[in-house]
């Protein structure tokens, strides 16, 4: 899997994880549905950082790229283009 794809990935597990959590928040008692999808939101969550830890590294020096902010077309470690 490249770093492009794991970033869309883990952007997109995140914003299903923080939708399942808000839909939580309908809820008045807790019940087996609750924690099935408060479990499912922990998941996703879970995969998504797994996605970016795993797959979200330099083709090159396979190490990781920044989270908080796009790759600008190089790596910041070694410097090559991405």
């Amino acid at each position: 899997m490249s770093f492009s794809k794991a970033r869309v990935y883990s952007i997109i597990l995140i914003s299903v994880a923080i939708f399942v959590s808000l839909f939580l928040f309908a809820f008045e008692e807790i019940t087996a549905l609750f924690i099935i999808l408060a479990t499912f939101s922990i998941a996703l969550l879970v995969c998504a950082v797994v996605i970016t830890i795993k797959f979200y590294r330099c083709p090159h020096c396979c190490d990781l790229l920044p989270v908080r902010s796009a790759p600008r077309g190089y790596c910041p470690s070694c410097g090559k283009k991405l």
